[in-house]
C-alpha cells in the first residue's frame, strides 16, 4: 500500500475530527448546555453561552473552542451530547499544521469547514520582518529547583551555579526537576 496515493481504508465506527450539526434553519444545534465540557477528560471542549433570539430555544454558544492538541478522541463529548449537536464523523484523521494555533477549532469551522478549506476560516497571519522561529536561537530554560536548594536546573541539567553545569541523578535513577 502506498499511503499517500492510496490512503488506507478506515473503519465505520472511527472517531475522526469534530463537527457541530445544524438545524433546518441554519442555526447550530447545540444549546450550550455544558454537557461535553463536563464530561471532556482532557478538558479540550471551551462554550461560551450567549442568549438566543428564538424564544424556543434559551442558550445557544457564542464561543465553542475545542483544543485537538488535548483531545484524546474518546467520543465522550458525542455520548453526553443531548441535542445530538456534536459528531465525530467527518472522517478527517490526518490533520497537519505547523503552529498550535491550527489545532484550536472555533464554532464558524466546527459548523460548516472542512480541512482543505481552514484557510477561508483561520487566515495567514502577516509576516514579520525577522528570521523564522526555527532558526532563532533558544535560551536555556532556568527554573528554581525545589528539590536542591540553592541549585538551578538548566534542561535535565543539575546545576550550583547558573551555567556551571554538572549532571546528577537520584538514587532512583530519575533527573531533578
Amino acid at each position: 500500500m502506498q499511503y499517500p496515493e492510496q490512503p488506507k481504508p478506515l473503519p465505520v465506527r472511527i472517531k475522526a475530527r469534530h463537527r457541530l450539526t445544524l438545524r433546518e434553519d441554519g442555526s447550530p444545534k447545540c444549546v450550550a448546555c455544558y454537557m461535553c465540557q463536563t464530561a471532556c477528560p482532557a478538558r479540550c471542549i471551551h462554550i461560551v453561552a450567549e442568549e438566543s433570539p428564538d424564544p424556543t430555544i434559551e442558550k445557544r454558544p457564542l464561543v465553542f473552542d475545542i483544543d485537538l492538541l488535548r483531545c484524546v478522541f474518546c467520543g465522550y463529548c458525542v455520548e453526553a451530547c443531548p441535542e445530538d449537536a456534536i459528531r465525530m464523523d467527518t472522517g478527517e484523521v490526518c490533520i497537519v499544521s505547523d503552529k498550535r494555533e491550527d489545532f484550536i477549532f472555533h464554532k464558524d469551522f466546527l459548523l460548516r469547514g472542512s480541512v482543505e478549506e481552514r484557510h477561508k476560516y483561520y487566515p495567514a497571519p502577516a509576516s514579520e520582518d525577522g528570521p523564522p522561529p526555527s532558526s532563532r536561537r533558544r535560551r536555556p530554560i532556568r527554573r528554581r529547583n525545589r528539590a536542591w536548594r540553592g541549585t538551578w536546573t538548566m534542561r535535565g541539567r543539575r546545576c550550583r551555579l547558573p551555567g556551571e553545569v554538572r549532571w546528577t541523578q537520584y538514587s532512583s535513577g530519575s533527573w531533578p526537576g
